[in-house]
């Protein structure tokens, strides 16, 4: 059935030539569109790379505004203090830099002196770590070593000293315990004088206690010598020993089971050796004996009425051996655990110092020395200098006079031009009075003056829900060019850090997760490194690193990527194509019209 199918389906082939060739062809299109549809692409990444940089970085705060005329600047202290003296009155012509009051200073002085002494031993650590471990110091961690590894070795000797003296005393105690009150006992073939099973470890209250050396014949034995035992046990197992005694024309003999197999003769009266363990046995000459008599010796008696005292003083020993190797040992780990530290401290200072620990020692100096300098500011805004040459119109505040940062406590009117702008209110806690300024200016495009903050207004301007405060700068060159009511820039210094590190800040990410900031760093192997990094001052452009990275690592600040199409693989797949269709034409087929099966 299946081979005519075929063969009408050949039939259809070879007379619709045409349109199988289109169909397949529409085909093979179709599966290759899917295959480089499906299929990626190369990948090809390309990255931008910035050195990290050694330099000045600063941050600032920009705003516009015009040229003044002739000015009046109430001067406001920059924190809540009290005046302590006043050096000018209303009227008085002063110059710049002059003092006007001084503020207490108490606080501020207290500041600069513990940030002195802050820096001045970051700077002494620097130089230490610089220098290097001196050799003084070195044979001063030796001898450390060598301390430590001496209480080592005693620590060991005196465990050892502690095992041996701990096991003598248990066997001591052990061997006592064994000992507890031996004697024998006639056994069940004897009567009932049998010893009673006992597993607790303590005497059974109904059991009677015995601490006599003869054996205790049962009711209706008619045996009516003793046997008594002597001697001290020296062996280490508990168990039993069976005494067997009997009587043939008048020779006694006696055989032993149990913890030792013994067999011998006995003689009244007469002390018999019996194992190696060190006990004796003997037959009382008085009395009869009856064949075949049995006594039972146990290790340890525990009817004996010295055995508790004898099982509680070995429990004892076996507890104070266990407390005092544990305390041995804990006495071993703490030296060992000292040694390792004085080892490591001594290997650490014979090392050279690594640029690591030169990098933090010189980051702690920078953080000390931006201390200082903050602690000095501090004190410096305690002494109310002239901003600019003027005249004073007016003290409002006397000497003891509490002040406060939104309060003025005098005017000052100078004839020279100053330069006013607005200020967001998000900008105005970043600045104060005295910070550094440059200007420029529309109508005078090659001229820039440097300046600084003269005075903030305490109160701000509300426009259409935007808040913006009035900030005055002197300026510290008078140009005959500049004109009142000319259109001014100023960019304020708020903050500045020195020769420091600095990358762009398109390269700083943040790690969500560990709250951490980091830069991928692109190796001498072009392999990507995520290194974490602690910053610092940032602005439009750049961002402090304070520590993580070292000048001249390569910094990403841009990740590229290209696909490449892969046309020789389409070729292929068309050539491909054109063979199965080549392949597929004319009389290729056997004849008789169908295949050839």
């Amino acid at each position: 059935m299946w081979k005519k199918r075929l063969a009408k389906l050949w039939i259809f082939v070879r007379t619709h030539k045409v349109r199988v060739l289109v169909l397949i062809c529409i085909l093979a299109g179709g599966a290759w569109y899917g295959y480089t549809k499906i299929k990626p692409a190369n990948t090809e990444v390309k990255y931008t790379t910035v050195a990290v940089a050694n330099g000045n970085i600063m941050a600032t705060v920009s705003g516009t505004g015009q040229i003044a005329e002739e000015n009046q600047v109430e001067i406001k202290p920059t924190s809540t203090t009290t005046v302590t003296s006043i050096s000018v009155k209303e009227g008085d012509s002063v110059k710049e830099g002059d003092t006007l009051m001084k503020l207490d200073s108490a606080s501020a002085t207290t500041s600069i002196e513990q940030a002195e002494a802050s820096f001045e031993s970051a700077q002494a650590n620097y130089n230490k770590v610089l220098a290097g471990t001196t050799s003084a110091e070195i044979e001063v961690a030796k001898t450390q070593v060598e301390s430590a590894q001496t209480s080592v070795d005693n620590a060991e000797e005196n465990y050892d000293a502690v095992v041996s003296l701990q096991k003598t005393s248990v066997s001591n105690a052990y061997s006592t315990l064994l000992n507890s009150g031996i004697t024998s006992f006639s056994s069940s073939g004897n009567g009932s004088g049998t010893v009673p099973s006992n597993t607790s470890g303590s005497i059974p209250a109904t059991a009677t206690t015995t601490s006599t050396g003869n054996a205790i014949p049962s009711s209706g034995n008619t045996s009516t010598a003793t046997v008594t035992i002597s001697g001290t046990y020296t062996g280490t197992t508990e168990g039993t020993y069976k005494i067997k005694i009997t009587v043939t024309d008048s020779v006694y003999s006696f055989t032993i089971s149990g913890l030792e197999s013994v067999t011998g003769k006995l003689t009244p009266d007469v002390p018999v050796k019996f194992g190696k363990k060190g006990l004796y046995l003997t037959l009382s000459s008085t009395g009869t004996v009856v064949n075949n008599s049995v006594w039972t010796l146990p290790i340890p008696n525990t009817l004996a009425s010295n055995y508790l005292t004898n099982y509680n003083a070995h429990q004892t020993a076996l507890q104070n051996q266990n407390q005092a190797l544990v305390s041995a040992q804990n006495n071993i780990d703490s030296a060992q655990a000292q040694l390792d530290q004085a080892e490591a401290a001594l290997a650490q200072k014979q090392e050279s110092a690594d640029s690591a620990s030169v990098a933090a020692a010189k980051s702690q100096v920078v953080n000390a020395k931006t201390q200082l300098q903050t602690a000095q500011d501090s004190y410096d805004n305690t002494i109310i200098t002239a901003p600019f040459d003027g005249k004073i119109t007016d003290i409002a505040v006397k000497a003891g006079d509490s002040v406060s940062q939104a309060a003025s406590v005098a005017t000052i009117a100078t004839p020279e031009k100053v330069v006013t702008i607005s200020l967001n209110e998000v900008d105005i806690p970043n600045i104060a009075i005295g910070d550094k300024a440059t200007f420029t200016f529309d109508a005078i495009t090659d001229l820039t003056v440097s300046g600084s903050v003269a005075a903030i207004d305490s109160a701000g301007t509300v426009n259409s829900g935007v808040v913006t405060y009035t900030v005055t700068l002197k300026m510290d060159t008078q140009d005959e060019r500049m004109k009142p009511g000319m259109s001014a820039s100023a960019s304020v210094v708020t903050d500045m850090s020195n020769n420091t590190l600095y990358v762009p800040s398109s390269a700083v990410k943040t790690d969500t997760q560990f709250l951490s900031s980091y830069v991928q760093v692109l190796d001498s192997s072009n392999t990507v490194q995520k290194k974490t990094v602690t910053t610092g001052l940032t602005n439009d452009t750049s961002t402090e690193i304070k520590s993580g990275l070292t000048e001249g690592e390569n910094v990403i600040t841009k990740t590229t990527s290209a696909s490449n199409a892969r046309n020789s693989s389409s070729s292929k797949s068309t050539n491909s194509s054109s063979n199965i269709l080549d392949g597929m034409s004319g009389g290729d087929m056997p004849a008789g019209g169908g295949p050839g099966f």
